[in-house]
C-alpha cells in the first residue's frame, strides 16, 4: 500500500540492546545471606522459593549456576556477589491423570564454556543449548537424540563440545556451526552420564551404564565400562570392565565422575551404587590397577556404597565428595583418605536438601 511504511518490533538498536538485557534491569532477585555454623562463613543463597544448585562452573569473572527448584540458569559476578543475569529454561506441557494440563519447566543438566558460549544440556528434552555469555541469551537449541539427561566436556581451543546421554552414542558437536557428528558406542554400550577428555585431548573417556560384552568366563557381561573414543580414528579404540560382580551377575554400578590425571595420565572414575568406590584405570591399553571405598560412615545407613559424585584435583590430592556418606574425602592419589569432612544441610532445614 502506498504511504504505508514497514512496522517492526524492534525499531532501534538501543530497544534491541535493551530487549537482549531485559533480565538486568534493576529489581533482577539478587543472592541472599544466612548464617553458617559457627565460625563459619555466610552461606550464600539464590533467589527463589525453593532453590536447588545442581551444577555450577567459574569463568572469568562469572559464576555460572543452574538451578533444578526454577529451571533456570543464574550467572553471578564473584568479586561483587551479584546476579547479573538468569536464563530461564524452556517450558514443556504434562498431562496429569484425569486429563489436567500443568506446565513444567525444563531443569539445567551438565554445561560447558567454549569461546564465548556455554553449552548447556536440558534435562527432559531433545535439546543441548549453546547460550552467548556477553548478552546471556539463547542463541542455539541443538537436537541431540537423548537429550541432555548426560555428560559435556568441551576443548581448550573452543572448537568442540562432546555429549553423553541416555542414547548410545556419543555426539560431537561443532561449537561454530553447531553440527553434530554422532559415533555408536561399542556393542552393547548404553548410555552415559560421564565423559572427559584426556589431558592431550586426544580421547574421549566415556563412562558406559550398562551392556559390556566379556570374553572372560569368570566375569559377567552386561556391566559398566570405560572406554577411549580415539579423536585421530574418529572411533573407539579400547574398552575396561568396571562392573563389581555380585551373586553371579554384574552390579548395579554407574560411572558418575571421570577424572583424568594430567601428570601420571591415569584416569580416575567414581561409581555411583558401585561397592568398588573409585576405580583408577591406566590409559594405554586400559586396565584396572586400583580401586578404593572406605564404606558407610554414621551418616549412611542404607547403602554398601558412597556414591562418589564429582572428584577434583587440588594441590596435588584428590577432593572427592560421597553422597551417601555425606562427607568430602581428601586424599592423595593413591586414595589413602586422609581426611574427610561432614557436610551439613544448608541453614533451609528442608529434609529434601542435598548437603552443601
Amino acid at each position: 500500500m502506498a504511504g504505508v511504511s514497514n512496522v517492526t518490533l524492534v525499531t532501534s538498536l538501543a530497544d534491541f540492546v535493551a530487549t537482549a538485557h531485559a533480565d538486568l534491569a534493576p529489581g533482577t532477585p539478587q543472592l541472599s545471606e544466612a548464617s553458617g555454623a559457627e565460625g563459619e562463613p555466610p552461606v550464600l543463597l539464590l533467589p527463589g522459593e525453593k532453590p536447588r544448585p545442581q551444577h555450577i562452573i567459574s569463568h572469568q569473572d562469572l559464576l555460572v549456576v543452574g538451578d533444578w527448584g526454577a529451571g533456570t540458569i543464574f550467572f553471578i559476578h564473584l568479586a561483587e556477589r551479584r546476579v547479573t543475569g538468569k536464563i530461564d529454561l524452556d517450558k514443556y506441557e504434562a498431562v496429569k491423570p484425569g486429563g489436567e494440563r500443568k506446565i513444567r519447566s525444563h531443569v539445567p543438566g551438565s554445561f560447558v564454556v567454549a569461546g564465548k558460549k556455554l553449552f548447556l544440556a536440558q534435562v527432559f528434552s531433545d535439546y543441548v543449548l549453546a547460550v552467548d555469555l556477553p548478552t546471556h541469551s539463547i542463541v542455539k537449541r541443538i537436537p541431540i537424540p537423548g537429550g541432555g539427561e548426560g555428560s559435556l566436556t568441551a576443548t581448550a581451543d573452543g572448537d568442540y563440545v562432546f555429549a553423553s546421554n541416555k542414547s548410545n552414542a556419543l555426539y560431537e558437536i561443532n561449537a561454530n556451526t553447531y553440527s553434530v557428528t554422532k559415533f555408536a558406542y561399542p556393542a552393547g554400550g548404553r548410555g552415559s552420564m560421564s565423559i572427559a577428555l584426556s589431558p592431550d585431548e586426544e580421547a574421549v573417556y566415556v563412562g558406559v551404564q550398562r551392556g559390556y560384552t566379556s570374553d572372560d568366563a569368570g566375569l559377567p557381561s552386561g556391566g559398566c565400562f570405560l572406554s577411549k573414543f580415539d579423536r585421530s580414528s574418529r572411533a573407539f579404540s579400547d574398552s575396561v570392565p568396571l562392573h563389581d560382580v555380585n551373586s553371579g551377575a554384574a552390579d548395579s554400578s554407574i560411572p558418575a565422575c571421570i577424572l583424568p590425571d594430567p601428570d601420571s595420565n591415569r584416569i580416575y572414575i567414581g561409581l555411583f551404587q558401585g561397592r568398588r568406590g573409585v576405580v583408577v584405570v591406566e590409559p594405554d591399553p586400559l586396565k584396572i590397577v586400583n580401586s578404593f571405598s572406605h564404606g558407610p560412615n554414621e551418616h549412611n545407613q542404607h547403602f554398601d556404597w558412597v556414591d562418589p559424585l564429582a572428584m577434583k584435583f587440588h594441590l596435588g590430592r584428590i577432593l572427592a565428595i560421597f553422597r551417601n556418606n555425606r562427607a568430602c574425602g581428601h586424599g592423595p592419589r593413591s586414595l589413602e583418605v586422609n581426611d574427610r569432612t561432614f557436610l551439613e544441610m544448608p541453614p533451609t532445614g528442608r529434609k529434601t536438601d542435598h548437603p552443601r
